[in-house]
């Protein structure tokens, strides 16, 4: 049976997000958010389907591999290496450590099916599929957070599941199922849309394969990449970010983001 959202992540006591500058709804307040800004950022990436920054990382014990490459090692596609061997190009979060990233010039929206998929490098050997789970929250505005439901004994729910296969060599569409990587659907937390991913490695929460081989640096769920499914761009005018999801004539009016820079 799946467990409830509020029964699946460890409690912390410290916010991750800082709130920064606010994101206002112009004329309908039922949409109203909060832009979560961290002062010094890493820079973004053009508008497309990956993650944009790296917001906070909190590693666990045996954590520390790819950490050196933050935040590049997980923007852009995935490197995966096929079902038989696991990615490097990958940063560790150690036991029950913890990443949060977010879409900077774009949300994910709820869409038709799922609308993210998050890839980790678990890899069959033999028989046996190598796993480093974790639990996976979405907030629209980084400070309300919706963890996806999950269960241990199916491990459905959870992030570093399937073997991913797409790499910038092969050609393979990293967004089609085939391509491997682990997917979630908005309508599963109830949201319309998403700007931010908290990625928790599961510790001994759940029994995976990774729990009974934790050794130097790479313990943990190993995140490699992130990406909307589902997502609409965001476009700047004037100095100012306007929400695709808004613009005129699409039902509901436009929503500004008043960030540093555009």
């Amino acid at each position: 049976m799946l467990m409830h959202p509020a029964q699946q992540v460890p409690a912390r006591t410290t916010e991750a997000l800082p709130l920064g500058h606010a994101l206002r709804r112009l004329l309908s307040p039922a949409l109203a958010l909060a832009l979560a800004l961290t002062v010094g950022a890493w820079p973004a990436w053009a508008s497309d389907p990956w993650i944009d920054n790296v917001r906070a990382f909190e590693p666990g014990p045996s954590a520390g591999f790819g950490a050196a490459e933050l935040p590049r090692i997980v923007l852009g596609p995935p490197r995966g290496l096929g079902a038989s061997q696991g990615s490097v190009d990958v940063v560790s979060l150690g036991n029950g450590g913890r990443i949060t990233v977010s879409f900077d010039d774009n949300a994910v929206v709820d869409g038709e099916g799922d609308d993210l998929v998050i890839f980790e490098n678990p890899f069959w050997g033999g028989t046996l599929l190598f796993a480093e789970l974790a639990f996976v929250e979405v907030s629209p505005d980084g400070v309300d957070w919706y963890a996806f439901p999950w269960d241990a004994g199916t491990w459905e729910g959870l992030a570093g599941r399937e073997p991913v296969l797409a790499n910038p060599a092969n050609g393979m569409d990293p967004l089609d199922p085939a391509s491997g990587g682990d997917r979630f659907d908005l309508a599963d937390v109830g949201l319309d849309f998403v700007r931010f991913v908290r990625i928790t490695d599961a510790g001994s929460l759940v029994d995976d394969p990774g729990n009974h081989s934790y050794a130097g640096t790479k313990g943990g769920f190993d995140l490699d990449a992130a990406a909307a499914i589902h997502s609409v761009d965001l476009g700047c005018i004037d100095g100012t970010v306007w929400d695709a999801l808004g613009v005129p004539g699409g039902g509901a009016p436009p929503v500004r983001i008043e960030l540093a820079t555009c």
